[in-house]
C-alpha cells in the first residue's frame, strides 16, 4: 500500500469519526485524492469506530468497577488482620490464664 493510500485511509476515518455523510466523505476525497472509496469500506470504518467507542466506555466502567473492588477488599483485609490479631491476643490470654489455673492447681 502506498503512501498516498495510507494517507487517504487515515484521512477517511477521520471524515467517518467527524460523523459526515458517505456522500460528503465521498466528495472530499475525489477532490483531495482523485477518487472516492466504496461505501461498504466507509461503513466498516463506522462500524469500526463505533466499537472501539463502545469498549471504551466499558473498559472505563470495569476500570471504576476495579477500583470499588479493590478498595473493599483492602477493607476487608484489614478488618481481617484486626480481627486475627485480636483472636491472638484472646488466645495467648486464655492460655496464660489455663497455665496460672494449672499452677494453682498443683500446690
Amino acid at each position: 500500500m502506498g503512501r498516498s493510500s495510507h494517507e487517504k485511509i487515515e484521512y477517511a476515518k477521520k471524515l467517518v469519526g467527524d460523523g459526515l455523510l458517505y456522500e460528503e466523505i465521498q466528495k472530499k476525497l475525489k477532490d483531495r485524492y482523485g477518487s472516492g472509496m466504496s461505501n461498504t469500506t466507509l461503513k466498516r470504518m463506522r462500524e469500526n469506530k463505533s466499537k472501539i467507542e463502545d469498549h471504551s466506555k466499558r473498559i472505563g466502567q470495569l476500570e471504576s468497577q476495579l477500583t470499588v473492588f479493590k478498595k473493599f477488599y483492602f477493607e476487608l483485609k484489614e478488618k481481617m488482620e484486626k480481627m486475627e490479631k485480636e483472636e491472638n491476643s484472646h488466645s495467648l490470654e486464655n492460655l496464660k490464664d489455663n497455665r496460672g489455673e494449672e499452677d494453682g492447681n498443683e500446690s
